[in-house]
């Protein structure tokens, strides 16, 4: 079945282990080296357990952390009573599922599963009760003969008002998907980061497992997630985790001075270390992680004493400006800011004077926004 109908199989196997996020995550990351899109949930597409939809693979309604199988069903059945087999509000929604509770209802909106009506996520979450109530409402005019449950549109007296606001940040958002799916599925807190391994001569994690126990003194960006305290016989604390980068993961362990350290930085969601350690086999054979210094990145960045930033001498003027309106408007730091162009006859590098020097606090947003500017990491050098 496998080898004959992949995506079948895939999807028949995240629906046994869509209770188990640990065995779910592995499944989706094998759909995806295979070439598979998973889809996220929605309650107009999604059903109780994971299906196939023009040759992706749809995330189930009954997967997500807080729903359970029989309101996913619920809400496929209800779906599947209307007209065209899709909701056309949120309003219809909330009046045709019956024996939705809170936390369900805070769960299918943190999973995106009700996006797409016209209103952001946290509109959505501020805003249940009046979803509730005016739903509660048509069920009682239509009990009572005043109105048909369904028109053709929806009624401007049944649209509940809902005041604009801005929805969650990306951050909040990601983390929210993590918390009721389990995983990072479609975002993750690394995507924002692309270029900066490079510029920090890091490696990632399946490059780590590759060059297997020859790795020492590795360098790494990585979330620490699924972190598990124990004590020493010494009775100290010390932990075995897992560090994730966005495309693999690999389990690690932090010994008592390192745990000590960042004990109270891993326990918020989304924020990304800086991690030098060594690879080496477990009991199991596996490939994991001694940990032996671990920084959160904004913190390791700011020890960057010198940042050289070189400079072609046919770059673009918009990009020049940019560069150095970047430079002019960051929070003063520690980090001296050297200019540096390269003359190929002579075929060396010399520093470019400016009007001041500029000591800066070096970010992942400014090497990012530089990164963007270079349209290249190969430009930036920390030192």
């Amino acid at each position: 079945l496998k080898h004959y109908h992949p995506i079948e199989f895939l999807a028949a196997q995240m629906t046994i282990d869509q209770n188990d996020s640990d065995k779910l995550v592995k499944c989706v990351r094998d759909a995806r080296e295979h070439g598979y899109e998973i889809l996220s949930p929605h309650i107009n597409s999604s059903f109780e357990k994971f299906s196939i939809w023009d040759n992706k693979i749809c995330f189930s309604l009954g997967a997500i952390k807080g729903i359970g199988l029989s309101s996913a069903k619920e809400i496929v059945k209800a779906r599947e009573s209307l007209k065209n087999n899709k909701f056309s509000s949120l309003e219809e929604f909330f009046t045709t599922v019956d024996k939705l509770n809170k936390k369900t209802i805070e769960s299918l909106i943190k999973s995106g599963a009700l996006d797409g009506f016209g209103y952001n996520r946290k509109e959505i979450f501020m805003n249940v009760e009046q979803f509730v109530r005016q739903a509660e409402k048509q069920a009682e005019d239509f009990a009572t003969g005043q109105q048909s449950l369904f028109g053709e549109t929806l009624k401007e007296e049944n649209q509940v008002r809902v005041s604009k606001t801005s929805d969650w940040s990306r951050k909040d958002q990601i983390g929210f998907e993590k918390e009721v799916l389990g995983f990072y599925l479609n975002d993750h807190p690394m995507k924002s980061l692309e270029g900066l391994e490079v510029g920090l001569k890091c490696q990632n994690i399946s490059s780590c497992k590759l060059n297997g126990s020859k790795s020492t003194n590795v360098k790494i960006l990585a979330m620490v997630t699924n972190v598990r305290e124990i004590f020493t016989r010494k009775g100290q604390r010390m932990a075995f985790c897992i560090l994730e980068d966005g495309l693999s993961s690999i389990e690690a362990t932090l010994f008592p001075e390192i745990y000590e350290q960042i004990k109270n930085q891993i326990i918020q969601v989304g924020e990304v270390f800086y991690i030098i350690g060594k690879i080496q086999k477990d009991r199991r054979a596996n490939y994991q992680m001694i940990v032996e210094e671990a920084l959160l990145l904004d913190d390791f960045l700011k020890k960057v004493e010198r940042i050289n930033i070189q400079v072609s001498s046919d770059m673009k003027e918009q990009d020049l400006l940019d560069l150095k309106r970047l430079i002019a408007g960051s929070k003063t730091g520690s980090s001296r800011v050297h200019l540096k162009t390269y003359l190929p006859k002579e075929k060396i590098f010399v520093e470019i004077d400016t009007d001041k020097p500029y000591d800066i606090e070096v970010t992942h947003e400014f090497l990012q926004r530089s990164y963007k500017i270079f349209k290249s990491s190969k430009n930036i050098h920390l030192l």
